[in-house]
């Protein structure tokens, strides 16, 4: 049980991540497309 709820918490963690670093990679190719326009 502790486990697993170890494992659940890393787990969201990395998701958590994924999502901020992809959020991050909008906010570049948005700048991007503005100077380029």
């Amino acid at each position: 049980m502790v486990d697993e709820n170890g494992q659940r918490l890393i787990l969201s963690k990395i998701v958590a991540d994924g999502v901020e670093s992809m959020g991050f990679y909008v906010k570049i190719s948005k700048i991007l497309l503005m100077a380029i326009s």
